[in-house]
């Protein structure tokens, strides 16, 4: 008969204990991991393009003229985007001092749909898809229908853009 030496007998009781380690890791306890998120509403104005109509001059016809809007909304998120300092129908102004110059914004290339900030009647609405949007915005100088006769001066405004959601 053999006897074991201490270094197998050593080995013997790791292996055994590896051995049993491994059927007690066959059994198994489960439960549930609950998760959430909340996605905010939101719209992000991205970038608004300046508009400048150059150098008017009377009797030379209309300038038009246009530029970009750049935002964001979120995918399903209905929004209306939306341009200030419109009273009624009256034409916009630049200012120079105490002079103006007439001029008006548009939703559409030809000039028909003037932008304002009245949802659903002159806005531009829509829903975000989660992807940058660009809308365009036409500018009209027009010569003959304000009848302008604005003193020389650098004239100038501003309108504020409103992404609303």
């Amino acid at each position: 008969m053999r006897f074991m030496s201490v270094k197998s007998v050593s080995k013997l009781a790791l292996a055994l204990a590896l051995a049993s380690a491994g059927v007690a890791a066959n059994a198994q306890a489960t439960g549930t991991l609950n998760l959430s998120a909340t996605v905010q509403a939101t719209c992000v104005l991205d970038t608004v393009n300046s508009l400048d109509f150059g150098t008017y001059t009377q009797g030379a016809g209309n300038i038009d003229v246009s530029s970009t809007l750049l935002f964001t909304c979120g995918s399903g998120i209905p929004y209306s985007v939306r341009l200030s300092g419109l009273v009624g129908a009256a034409p916009r102004t630049l200012a120079s001092g105490a002079n103006s110059l007439q001029y008006q914004l548009f939703r559409d290339a030809g000039r028909t749909s003037i932008w304002g900030a009245t949802d659903l009647t002159n806005t531009s609405d829509g829903t975000g898809t989660g992807a940058q949007a660009t809308l365009t915005v036409y500018g009209r100088v027009a010569d003959s229908a304000f009848n302008q006769a604005a003193a020389s001066g650098v004239y100038n405004g501003t309108v504020t853009v409103t992404v609303a959601y």
